[in-house]
């Protein structure tokens, strides 16, 4: 076989015997495709320590691990190579424990030119070969004195891992591995398979490898270079980082003596700060006490001469006893303290951030004095309930000039009419001047009370009035019999094409036109009944068609809006007709208030269903008065006597019902006009309460439509316009009032009482959004 390269003992038993786990030689050494090698045991545990996964430890490489584990690895028959080699060399092995390359006797030669160790018999065999006769043969003390380190062969025979007892002799190229005679014949064998003897084998991969490794050794060069920059770079960074760290205390003392210089500054700056306002407070503590020693004196000489002098004595010095009670009075001393008591410091965080050291802090000398301070422009003597107002304190100083810097303790709190006290929010605008921002809740007087420094401002506590504000949008109509008066309007309907509003103006015994701003379009009435036409209630159809109840004659009259009759029915059937709706259907749904129901009939009058009787069970009535219909066709009844409102589908069937009988919000008594907006909400006229509140469809309270402000007195029809309107016929003050709905939603927690299906009622609380118009 060819010559490997020399080695020598001392480098093989430190760079490659050694296991790097236990630094011990390697035992049953396996080697990883990084070429590192470790003992089985040792690279056994390391895979356990790792959760199974099969990482080098040297390069941090990770291979995926056999199916026989660590043991499935290849050994490292090299590796064994050298440990049998220093055995022979550094321990004197005896000959009879070298085992012969040509049998499995003890060697007792050594072939220099076939690196092979060899027998007795084998070695006269050798010598009697042509070919190998002239080879210099060393005995194996001559091998174990030699001065040089002869190449390395392996000195144990190698098994194959299949066939236990037979040696590998052959490589088959196709599976890339060595095997032995017997695989050739069974699991390598041709022509699937081509193999050859290993030293042939090894003569053919060896130029490729001392290829590769002539390339791999290229890069040593570089990496010893790349190694020696950073190692230079290293050193330049302790280098650094001395220099670094002496600038860094260089840096600290300079700064210290820089900050301690500011400290004596804003020392003095201090005392002189104190000390110039602990002298306007002396002198002005040393004129009060003089002014009190002096009201004293006076006060008591004057009071012992009235008590204890006689007549003489009192008319000898009573001269100069008046004109001193009389200075004494005219004297005039500000009770104010003419200085506060603030003195702080600020620092400056950024400091701590590295900012330049002048911005060390600030003193605050507080000069706001609160006995001159005024809020700018007049305190609102009227606010608005639930709206946030603001006001500016300007703070002076003893002098009467404007402090022009903030930091001045400001607090302000606001008293309720009930006695209740919150505090309100301040802004320091920096620059003198308080924003003092505060909210109403409910209507009343409220006490708003500022102070500076502990000391209330000038004209604290303020008075203030909270109220709420008009919600009405547009108010048309005035008592009367004339053109666009009305009296007594009870009835409201509007036209989804126009936006004409219709209103039965009981009254005067007719219907008005009005257009969407209020103004009279036209009036009409109709004649030739049995008693004077009494209208109560109408409804406009999607085509322009009017539904009017008429209660004197007990009938329903259709007419165009124009005024014009086109049919009369339901005399033989309703007793007090008064709300009156129209489906989507055409079907015209009329309340009969003295017979407690709903009475249905077609757009020709031919009657269709009756829902209810008298009674107070879901489904019944007592004086129902008003009906709306939702888009699902739904019929929403207001049972005015029952105090409630019902629901039904168009069929007639009961759905469900509200009530919640009172005076709070969410509450009513005596329900009048219903009617329903874009999602259904339902709006209701608390004739009793005189007002107008929104329900969800499901009856929970959403809001209030109208304000205490706005002045509703009995308000009883209502309708919705196309953009959101809601029209109140105000039948207490002969008006009409518009109430814009497109507002905003403020949470507000409402109790209501709700009947379900088994006439059980259950109290509900829940949070819905309040909506208030703007």
């Amino acid at each position: 076989m060819a010559c490997c390269s020399t080695v020598k003992t001392e480098d093989l038993d430190q760079n490659f015997l050694q296991c790097a786990f236990c630094i011990e030689r390697l035992r049953k050494p396996k080697i990883l495709p990084c070429l590192h090698t470790f003992c089985e045991v040792c690279l056994g545990q390391w895979v356990r320590k790792n959760v199974g996964k099969l990482i080098c430890p040297v390069c941090r490489n990770e291979y995926p691990l056999p199916e026989k584990g660590i043991m499935g690895l290849p050994d490292n028959f090299f590796i064994n190579n050298m440990i049998d080699f220093l055995e022979a060399r550094k321990n004197g092995k005896a000959a009879s424990s070298v085992p012969c390359h040509g049998c499995e006797k003890g060697a007792v030669t050594y072939c220099s030119d076939c690196t092979e160790f060899l027998c007795s018999d084998c070695s006269h065999a050798h010598r009697r070969l042509k070919v190998t006769r002239l080879h210099r043969q060393l005995s194996m003390e001559e091998y174990q004195a030699s001065p040089h380190e002869p190449p390395v062969e392996m000195l144990r025979p190698v098994y194959c891992s299949i066939h236990k007892c037979n040696e590998i002799e052959f490589y088959c190229e196709t599976c890339d591995v060595p095997i032995c005679l017997k695989c050739t014949v069974i699991e390598h064998r041709v022509p699937e398979h081509k193999h050859q003897y290993c030293r042939d084998a090894v003569e053919k991969q060896r130029p490729i490898l001392e290829k590769l490794l002539h390339h791999a050794q290229e890069k040593i060069p570089t990496l010893e270079g790349a190694l020696d920059n950073v190692k230079f770079v290293l050193q330049q960074l302790d280098s650094e980082k001395e220099a670094a760290e002496e600038r860094i205390r260089e840096q600290k003392r300079s700064l210290v003596s820089t900050i301690e210089q500011k400290e004596q500054t804003l020392l003095q700056d201090l005392e002189d700060t104190y000390n110039g306002k602990k002298k306007i407070l002396e002198a002005q503590q040393d004129g009060l006490m003089l002014g009190l020693g002096n009201v004293n004196s006076g006060c008591e000489f004057t009071e012992n001469l009235l008590k204890y002098g006689n007549e003489l004595a009192l008319l000898a010095v009573k001269k100069q006893a008046l004109q001193r009670m009389q200075d004494l009075i005219k004297m005039e001393l500000n009770p104010r303290p003419e200085e506060n008591a603030c003195i702080q410091f600020t620092p400056n965080d950024a400091l701590i951030y590295g900012v330049r050291t002048q911005e060390f802090g600030t003193l605050l000398r507080g000069n706001a004095v609160a006995g001159i301070s005024t809020v700018n422009a007049e305190i609102p003597q009227i606010a608005t309930v639930d709206q946030q107002q603001t006001l500016v304190l300007t703070t002076k100083d003893r002098n009467g000039k404007d402090v022009n810097q903030g930091g001045a303790i400001v607090t302000s709190k606001i008293r309720s009419p009930d006695g209740g006290v919150a505090m309100t929010k301040v802004t320091d605008n920096k620059d003198g001047t308080y924003s003092i921002t505060y909210r109403t809740n409910k209507e009343g007087t409220y006490n708003l009370f500022v102070s500076v420094f502990g000391q209330q401002v000038k004209g604290s506590p303020f008075s203030i009035e909270a109220s709420h504000p008009k919600k009405v949008c547009l108010e048309f109509g005035v008592r009367g019999k004339g053109i666009g008066h009305v009296k007594e309007p009870w009835g409201v309907s509007v036209s989804s094409k126009s936006g004409d509003i219709v209103v039965a103006d009981s009254g005067n015994s007719r219907i008005q036109v009005f257009d969407k701003l209020g103004h009279f379009k036209r009036d009409f009435r109709f004649c030739g009944f049995d008693k004077k036409f009494d209208p109560l209630d109408v409804a406009v159809t999607d085509n322009d068609q009017v539904v009017i109840s008429d209660y004197a004659n007990k009938q329903i009259i259709i007419s165009d809006i124009s005024g014009r009759m086109i049919r009369t029915f339901g005399s033989e059937r309703l007793k007090w007709p008064w709300g009156v709706a129209v489906n989507s259907y055409g079907d015209i749904h009329v309340v009969d208030y003295e017979e407690h129901c709903l009475t249905i009939f077609d757009c020709d009058g031919v009657h269709l269903n009756t829902i209810g009787c008298k009674g107070h069970a879901q489904g019944q009535f007592r004086n129902p008065i008003c009906v709306a219909i939702n888009s699902k066709d739904d019929i929403i009844i207001s049972d005015r006597e029952n105090s409630r409102i019902q629901i039904f589908d168009e069929e007639g069937n009961f759905l469900h019902l509200f009530q919640a009988p009172g005076e709070e919000e969410g509450q009513f008594k005596y329900p009048t006009g219903v009617a329903v907006d874009s999602h259904d909400n339902i709006i209701v006229c608390d004739d009793w309460n005189n007002r107008v509140q929104m329900f969800r469809p499901d009856g929970v309270f959403i809001r209030r439509i109208d304000s205490d402000n706005d002045g509703l007195r009995y308000p009883d029809g209502v309708t919705v316009t196309p953009d959101e309107k809601v029209v109140v016929c105000d039948y207490g003050n002969d008006c009409l009032k518009v109430f814009d709905c497109n507002s905003l939603m403020k949470p507000r927690s409402q109790v209501f009482v709700m009947l379900n299906e088994g006439g059980a009622s259950k109290r509900v609380t829940t949070s819905m959004p309040r909506l208030f118009v703007n």
